[in-house]
C-alpha cells in the first residue's frame, strides 16, 4: 500500500514541477538562476528511489542510522547535489530549492484521498526524515569538499558549459531558419545570424519588438501564437511574397526561472508556390474532369444503347436509363436475382466466367439472352473490364437485336420452304419427263407398226408412181402420228378447258397479267382470277407455290 502510495505522490512530475515553481516565485535567491527544468525532473526522480529505499528497510530504520551506517540509501540525491556543487552552487541556493521540492512533495501527500490515515502519517514520516538525513549530508558534502578538489570540478565544468554554449551558439548562426528569442514582453532578445540578415534593415532601432518585424501589434500576436503549443504551427507571410511557417516556444519549459519565447520561422515560399502550381493544376484538372463528368452523364443517360456498370463482386453498381427501361428492374431487384439469371450466353452458360477471364483494359463482344421481367429478348453486347482505384469494375453495353433475330429465323423458316417447293417442283418435272419418254417409246412403236409394211412396200415396188403415192401416204401418216402425239398430250389436261380458260389461258402463256388481260376481253379482274382458279384446278394444280404462267409456258 506504501509503495502504491508512493507511485501516486510522483505521477507527475510537471505537476510537481510547476507547483514548486509557484512556491518559489517571488524569492530573492531565484530571481536570478536559469535553473532547467530538466534538473528539477531528476531531482524528483532521484528523491522517488530514495524514499523506495527507505521504505524497504525496517520501520525502526532512524535519521542517525541512515546518516552514520546507511548513506548510500541516499546516494542518487548525493549524486544529484555533488554535481550542482562542483557547477559552483552554493549551499544556501541549494537548500532552498531543495526545501520548495520537498514541501510540493509534501503537500502532494496531504493531498492523498482513499487511504489509511496511518499509512500516509507513516510515509510523511519516511520523507521528513529521508529530507533531514539528505541536508545533513549536503552539509558534510560542501564542508568537507577540498578546495582544489572543488575549483578542479569548477573548472572542468566550466569548459563542459562553454564548450556546449560554442556548440549551440554555432548551431544557432548556422541554421537557415529565422531565429529570434524575446523576453516575456516580446521585446527582442537576441536574433541569429539569418534573422539579422533578412530583418537587416530594422536594427537600427531601440528597444526592437518582435512584433514590428513581423508587422503586427503585440496583443493581437500574443494571442494568436502564444497560447499555441510547441507542436502548433502557423503560416504567415512577410514582405508580401515570402511565405514562412512560425512555431514558438516558451522557455520557461527549459528554465524555470526565465520567462521569454524563441520564435522560429522557417522558409516555405518555394512550398508555397509549389502548392499554389499544385492547387491550380488540380483545380485546372478537376475542372476538366468535371466536364468530363458531365459529357459522361449525358451519353451515359441519353445514349439508345443499355448501359450496366458491374463492380468486383458482378453486383451491378449503376446502370443508365435505357437499361432500366429494357429489363423494368432497379439495380436492386438485379442484385437480388444474381447476374447469370438474367444474363444468359448462348451455350447456356453464365455471363460472370466470361468477366472473370477479362483483364483490364480487354473487351468482350457477343450475343446474349437478357431475360427481363416480361419476357426474353436478345442483344448485342460487348464488356469491359477496368481498374479504378485498385478495385476492378466491368461495363456491359448491348443493344436490342430481337427483331434482327426474328427476321433471321423468319427468313431460315421461308428457306427451308422454298427448298421443299424446289424439291416438290424438281419431283413434278421428273414425272413429266418420264411421262414424256414413255410416250415417245410408245409412238416410234407404234409408228414402227404402222409404217413398216408400207416401208416393206416400197422397197419391193418398181413402179415409180406407186413408190411415189406410197411415199405421200407415209408422210401424211406421219402428219397424223405427230398431230395425235400432241393431242394425246392435251387431251387429258387442256381438253377439259372451256372457250374462255383456253382463250385466258393463252394469254397467259404469253405473259399477260390478270389485269392486262381484263382489259382485253373487257370482263372484271375477279372473272379472269375465277378463270385462273379453275385452270389450276383442271390442271391438277394444288401447291400453291407453282407457278401458273410457268406451268403453262412448259406445258400447253
Amino acid at each position: 500500500m506504501l509503495k502504491e502510495m508512493l507511485d501516486e505522490v510522483f505521477s507527475d512530475f510537471d505537476a510537481l514541477g510547476q507547483r514548486a515553481g509557484e512556491l518559489s516565485r517571488g524569492a530573492s535567491f531565484f530571481q536570478f538562476t536559469t535553473a532547467r527544468v530538466e534538473d528539477a525532473y531528476k531531482t524528483f526522480d532521484a528523491l522517488y528511489d530514495v524514499v523506495r529505499n527507505c521504505l524497504d528497510n525496517p520501520d525502526s530504520l532512524s535519521y542517525i542510522e541512515i546518516v552514520e551506517n546507511k548513506p548510500e540509501l541516499l546516494s542518487p540525491i548525493i549524486n544529484i547535489a555533488r554535481r550542482h556543487h562542483y557547477r559552483g552552487v552554493t549551499l544556501d541556493f541549494f537548500m532552498s530549492c531543495w526545501k520548495v521540492i520537498i514541501h510540493a512533495i509534501e503537500e502532494k501527500v496531504n493531498s492523498l484521498t482513499g487511504y489509511d490515515a496511518e499509512d500516509v502519517h507513516y510515509l510523511q514520516s519516511v520523507i521528513r526524515k529521508t529530507y533531514d538525513a539528505c541536508e545533513t549530508l549536503f552539509l558534510k558534502e560542501w564542508m568537507e569538499t577540498q578546495v582544489d578538489i572543488l575549483q578542479d570540478e569548477l573548472m572542468k565544468s566550466n569548459r563542459e558549459m562553454t564548450l556546449s554554449k560554442n556548440k549551440y551558439q554555432n548551431i544557432f548562426d548556422g541554421v537557415s531558419d529565422l531565429i529570434i528569442v524575446t523576453d516575456s514582453n516580446g521585446n527582442i532578445v537576441e536574433l541569429n545570424t539569418a534573422a539579422k540578415k533578412y530583418f537587416e534593415k530594422y536594427l537600427n532601432q531601440e528597444n526592437l519588438c518582435v512584433c514590428d518585424l513581423l508587422g503586427t501589434d503585440c496583443d493581437s500576436l500574443f494571442v494568436s501564437f502564444w497560447g499555441l503549443s510547441d507542436d502548433d504551427e502557423k503560416y504567415i507571410t512577410l514582405n508580401r511574397n515570402d511565405h514562412f511557417l512560425m512555431k514558438v516556444f516558451s522557455l520557461d519549459k527549459v528554465a524555470q526561472n526565465y520567462k521569454g519565447y524563441i520564435v522560429m520561422l522557417n522558409d516555405v515560399t518555394g512550398v508555397v508556390i509549389r502548392n499554389q502550381m499544385l492547387k491550380n493544376e488540380v483545380n485546372k484538372k478537376t475542372s476538366e474532369l468535371r466536364k468530363s463528368k458531365k459529357f459522361f452523364q449525358s451519353i451515359f443517360s441519353s445514349t439508345n444503347a443499355g448501359i450496366f456498370i458491374f463492380d468486383s463482386d458482378f453486383k451491378v453498381y449503376t446502370q443508365n436509363r435505357t437499361a432500366e427501361n429494357i429489363v423494368g428492374m432497379d439495380a436492386q431487384h438485379l442484385n437480388n436475382l444474381g447476374v447469370n439469371s438474367y444474363l444468359i450466353i448462348e451455350d447456356g452458360s453464365g455471363v460472370t466466367n466470361v468477366m472473370k477471364n477479362l483483364e483490364s483494359n480487354s473487351t468482350w463482344s457477343g450475343e446474349l439472352r437478357l431475360n427481363t421481367c416480361n419476357n426474353t429478348i436478345y442483344i448485342l453486347a460487348t464488356i469491359n473490364a477496368m481498374d479504378v482505384e485498385d478495385e476492378k469494375f466491368y461495363s456491359l453495353i448491348f443493344i436490342d437485336i430481337s427483331e434482327i433475330k426474328n427476321l433471321e429465323y423468319q427468313l431460315v423458316s421461308e428457306k427451308r420452304m422454298v427448298e421443299e417447293k424446289n424439291i416438290a417442283l424438281r419431283n413434278v418435272i421428273q414425272a413429266m419427263m418420264d411421262e414424256n419418254e414413255k410416250n415417245i417409246k410408245e409412238l416410234c412403236k407404234y409408228a414402227s407398226f404402222q409404217l413398216e409394211s408400207m416401208l416393206d412396200e416400197i422397197t419391193t415396188e418398181s413402179r415409180y408412181e406407186v413408190r411415189k403415192e406410197l411415199k405421200s401416204n407415209i408422210l401424211l401418216k406421219m402428219r397424223s402420228f405427230k398431230d395425235e402425239f400432241h393431242e394425246s398430250e392435251q387431251s387429258d389436261e387442256f381438253a377439259s378447258l372451256t372457250h374462255s380458260e383456253s382463250i385466258v389461258c393463252n394469254y397467259i402463256k404469253e405473259g399477260y397479267s390478270s389485269k392486262e388481260i381484263a382489259e382485253k376481253l373487257n370482263v372484271s379482274i375477279d372473272t379472269i382470277q375465277t378463270h385462273r382458279k379453275n385452270i389450276r384446278k383442271k390442271f391438277g394444280i394444288t401447291d400453291k407455290s407453282i407457278n401458273l404462267y410457268s406451268y403453262v409456258k412448259c406445258n400447253y
